[in-house]
């Protein structure tokens, strides 16, 4: 071996750096292979405790192996320990060091697992070792956006350019959220909010009816149409009230203006009513969905309660703007 060269020396190994303490090198002698010189020391430490495994299936596949030979060996060596030692061979009791040893290293492993984000119970017990990622991998995550062509489906392109469009494409994202989030709960936490899902699809037909219903008044209702018919009104008054003796054809048109403007001002009432339950109907998608979300981010029973109540509000709003709509329509056709 030769000394090793100074900094300003030309040399022909792969790493200039030369470990602490570490007075002589052997020429063209690789010190640390590149790929692991970027290595910080607890990634080299974890590298060491799997023995270069990197892929996390080799590692689960391996601990359950070697969990098995460890629990074997420590069984085994305390039983042969006390044996020697009942039989008086003192240096029996060194048939504990191993199991330790295995012990140690499996307990390590199984640390290293946990900070992966896996369930120790889950990598143990499960029959496939493949079956604990499947199992553990995150749930994707509620959609920002509707699927594409639900609102399409339902509502006109007239309706979604209207007022109330805004407000449809909202719902029909809390709508697309709602159905996410039910679809990632537990099997057993979605028995228990069954009615979520059809709720929420009855609400936002509810909603688009709504919208509809409202673009169609607003097409045949004129918003100065009111306040016209009010100056008629008060002008064939006052030339009622002008003359000594009122006409039957005076009567007869002051009759109609007041029939057209109570029509007119029933109408208006009708739409003022609509916005209000297409108010509720898109208010309600919305809570639901934040009910939603505050019980899968908590997890607690206690929300279960909430959001079970607050499907059944949702249910009985939907089913009253259901009768409230059947309702007109009976009207509309007599």
């Amino acid at each position: 071996p030769s000394r090793a060269p100074a900094p300003n020396q030309p040399h022909d190994h792969a790493l200039s750096r030369v470990p602490d303490g570490v007075a002589y090198v052997v020429p063209g002698l690789v010190m640390e292979a590149p790929a692991y010189a970027e290595l910080s020391p607890e990634q080299k430490a974890d590298l060491r405790l799997w023995h270069g495994r990197t892929q996390l299936i080799d590692r689960i596949k391996a601990i359950r192996g070697y969990s098995l030979v460890a629990v074997a060996t420590a069984i085994s060596g305390v039983s042969f320990a006390f044996y020697g030692l009942a039989e008086g061979v003192p240096p029996a009791i060194f048939l504990v060091l191993p199991p330790y040893h295995m012990l140690r290293k499996l307990w390590e492993r199984s640390q290293s697992l946990r900070a992966a984000g896996l369930k120790l119970r889950r990598v143990f017990f499960m029959p496939r070792a493949k079956w604990v990622i499947r199992r553990t991998t995150p749930k994707v995550a509620a959609p920002t956006s509707p699927k594409a062509g639900t609102l399409e489906r339902l509502a006109t392109p007239e309706v979604l350019a209207s007022p109330e469009g805004k407000a449809l494409r909202r719902a029909a994202q809390d709508r697309a959220c709602i159905v996410a989030i039910y679809q990632g709960l537990p099997k057993p936490e979605r028995v228990e909010l069954i009615d979520v899902e059809p709720t929420s699809k009855a609400l936002l037909e509810r909603a688009v009816h709504l919208a509809q219903l409202m673009l169609r008044l607003d097409e045949s209702l004129d918003g100065n149409a009111l306040r016209e018919l009010e100056g008629r009104i008060a002008a064939a008054e006052s030339d009622s009230a002008a003359s000594d003796e009122p006409t039957q054809e005076n009567e007869r048109r002051l009759s109609l203006l007041r029939h057209q403007r109570a029509s007119i001002q029933e109408l208006s009432d009708h739409r003022d009513q609509l916005a209000r339950q297409f108010d509720s109907a898109c208010l309600a998608l919305g809570n639901l969905y934040l009910d939603l979300v505050k019980f899968r981010s908590s997890g607690q029973q206690s929300m279960l309660a909430d959001l079970s109540n607050a499907t059944q509000e949702a249910r009985a709003l939907s089913r009253d703007i259901g009768y409230a709509l059947q309702a007109a329509g009976e009207v509309r056709d007599l």
